[in-house]
C-alpha cells in the first residue's frame, strides 16, 4: 500500500510522515483493521454516550422492532408483533434474556440457556443432540447470542430438565461480551463483564455494566493477558458468590461493593 500526499489539511507534514511510513508497510487487511480502529475512537470522542437520568430497568417503556428482510418474511413478522403488542398492555422491563423456564398462554414451556459469548462447544452440542431427541418443539437463537429450547410440552419437560441437570448448567445469568476492537459491534460496553481486544492475546477488561443494558461498565485492567483476567474475575465472582444480596445481578454487585464506580457517560468508561 502506498501514499504520496496528505489527504486534505487535517494533518501537518510532521504528523503525516510517520502515518505515511506506517501506511506503506501495511497489508490491505491491516489497513482495513486500522481504519475500523480509528473510526471507533472517532465515534467515541465525537458522540459520547450519556446515561439516562434514571437507570431503573422499569423505565424502559418503549418497544422498538428492528428487522431486515429480503423475502418479506421478517417484515410480516414485525407487523404481526406490532399488532400483538398494541392489542394488550405491555411493559419493557429488560433488554437481556431471562434464564430458566417460562410458560406461555398456550401451555407450552420455554427454557433459555445462557451461552457464553454465543459459542457452542462440544459439550453443549452433545447436550443439544440429546435434547433434540426428546424435544418436539424448536430451538431459537436470541439477539444476545443465547439459545431457547422453545415449545416444550408438559409431558416432555421432565426429560429435558434431566438432560440439563446432568450437564450441570448454571441458572445464574451474567452478561459477558467480547469485541475484537474498540468499535464495539457486540455492544460490550453495557455488559456486566466486557473483554475488548487490544492486541493478540491482550484485552481491556471492563466490569459493572447493567444486566438489562441500562448502565455502562468501567475499565478495571488495561491491555492484559489471560492470567490477569482470570485472577481479577476469580476474585470478583468469588466475592459475588459470598456477598451478593438476594436477586442481585453481578454488575449491580460490582458497583455496590466498590469494585468499580458508576459510569455517567461514555467518555468515562476508561477512567
Amino acid at each position: 500500500m502506498s501514499v504520496s500526499e496528505p489527504p486534505g489539511h487535517s494533518l501537518s507534514l510532521e504528523q503525516w510522515r510517520p502515518v505515511e511510513a506506517l501506511a506503506q508497510s501495511l497489508t490491505l487487511m491491516q489497513a482495513v483493521w486500522l481504519g475500523g480502529y480509528f473510526t471507533g475512537l472517532d465515534v467515541g470522542l465525537r458522540q459520547p454516550l450519556t446515561q439516562p437520568a434514571s437507570t431503573k430497568a422499569a423505565d424502559l417503556r418503549s418497544l422498538t422492532i428492528i428487522y431486515g428482510t429480503e423475502t418479506g418474511n421478517a417484515a410480516e413478522l414485525a407487523r404481526t408483533l406490532k399488532a400483538a403488542a398494541n392489542a394488550r398492555p405491555y411493559a419493557c422491563t429488560a433488554s437481556g434474556d431471562d434464564s430458566g423456564w417460562h410458560r406461555t398462554p398456550d401451555g407450552r414451556y420455554h427454557r433459555t440457556l445462557m451461552i457464553e459469548n454465543g459459542r457452542l462447544d462440544l459439550r453443549y452440542l452433545d447436550m443439544l443432540r440429546d435434547v433434540a431427541r426428546a424435544h418436539c418443539g424448536t430451538f431459537r437463537l436470541t439477539p444476545n447470542q443465547n439459545l431457547v429450547i422453545a415449545g416444550v410440552s408438559a409431558e416432555d419437560r421432565p426429560a429435558i430438565e434431566a438432560i440439563l441437570a446432568e450437564n450441570g448448567l448454571s441458572s445464574e445469568p451474567i452478561t459477558i461480551r467480547m469485541s475484537g476492537c474498540p468499535y464495539g459491534c457486540s455492544r460490550p460496553y453495557i455488559a456486566e463483564i466486557d473483554l475488548t481486544g487490544r492486541a493478540p492475546g491482550k484485552y481491556n477488561l471492563y466490569l459493572g455494566g447493567g444486566f438489562h443494558g441500562e448502565r455502562l461498565n468501567r475499565m478495571v485492567r488495561e491491555n492484559v493477558g489471560e492470567p490477569i483476567i482470570l485472577q481479577v474475575l476469580r476474585d470478583a465472582i468469588g466475592r459475588f458468590a459470598r456477598e451478593r444480596e438476594a436477586g442481585e445481578h453481578f454488575g449491580d454487585f460490582a458497583v455496590r461493593a466498590g469494585i468499580v464506580r458508576t459510569v455517567s457517560e461514555g467518555r468515562l468508561c476508561n477512567e
